[in-house]
């Protein structure tokens, strides 16, 4: 991709074109806890408008950015309420609704929010009642209508929260219809 600017230690997230020339084009955010700034930032997402969707593992939000890079708004934050998370993961954003569907790994549920943060759902076991146990990826199938749902039974003590660890370490994968599944409340 090109070499990255010499601004390693304040800048969190780089933006490349997508062209033949990979050329530079902004960088976001910096170390620190207030907006626009992260502590642990782990995964990304973007929803159909091309907001840039933060998850940052170490806050326990996810910041949003329009594509200009600015910032919009935090969703969630600590804890174990609705609408907190407690070491979140891989979002996903639903193109039809624009529900955020979020892993909440140590919370052991997906939890579903608006594009405002608010709350809708969660889901805590499979239909067979399994426990979510563990969730720290959602990764979708648009084309068959489904999510399916990572959770790991252990991680080897080489992963880190850029990493996803190889797939004899993932201990179970579920697949979820986001418009028909059944919700568990709190």
């Amino acid at each position: 991709m090109g070499a990255s600017p010499s601004v390693m230690g304040e800048t969190i997230a780089f933006r490349y074109s997508t062209r033949m020339n990979r050329k530079y084009i902004r960088a976001i955010g910096r170390e620190g806890r207030a907006p626009s700034e992260f502590v642990n930032p782990c995964c990304v997402a973007f929803d159909p408008q091309g907001r840039l969707y933060v998850a940052d593992a170490g806050r326990n939000d996810i910041q949003v950015f329009d594509m200009n890079g600015r910032f919009v708004r935090i969703i969630g934050g600590p804890g174990k309420g609705q609408g907190e998370f407690s070491r979140l993961g891989v979002p996903y954003i639903d193109p039809a609704t624009g529900l955020i569907w979020v892993p909440d790994y140590a919370n052991d549920r997906v939890e579903v929010v608006d594009a405002n943060g608010l709350f809708v759902a969660e889901y805590r076991a499979d239909d067979n009642g399994r426990s979510f146990t563990g969730v720290n990826g959602l990764y979708s199938m648009p084309q068959v209508d489904s999510l399916w749902l990572m959770m790991a039974t252990r991680i080897s003590s080489g992963c880190s929260p850029l990493m996803e660890p190889s797939l004899p370490e993932w201990g179970r994968v579920y697949r979820m219809n986001p418009r028909f599944s059944r919700r568990t409340s709190p």
